[in-house]
């Protein structure tokens, strides 16, 4: 006995639906990596430097929460510091003086 080929046949309001779904998809995809690239740009804003001299038993911790203002996510202000004064780890020393990068609006 021969099988034969089964055609399958998709209604066209499915296949409208699922054609404005893929476009939405792309759309919304196209919009957040549109929008994630104005924000990395945004954030990528050349800072200004003012220079910390470090005291016995400071840490990048206290140093961030005392230097920048309530509300900013300490952790990112670390990795700021860190960057900006090409850190490989969070040690410091006591008579190390960083670089504390100072965004202007």
């Amino acid at each position: 006995m021969k099988k034969t080929a089964r055609i399958i046949s998709i209604p066209r309001f499915t296949l409208f639906v699922a054609i404005c779904t893929a476009a939405i998809i792309f759309s919304v995809a196209t919009l957040m990596n549109v929008f994630g690239m104005y924000y990395a740009e945004a954030q990528s804003i050349d800072p200004y430097y003012e220079t910390v001299k470090v005291q016995s038993g400071d840490t990048l911790w206290d140093i961030a929460e005392e230097f920048y203002p309530a509300g900013t996510d300490i952790r990112q202000a670390i990795y700021s510091i860190e960057k900006a004064n090409h850190m490989s780890s969070s040690v410091i020393n006591a008579g190390q003086t960083l670089q504390m990068p100072v965004w202007v609006d």
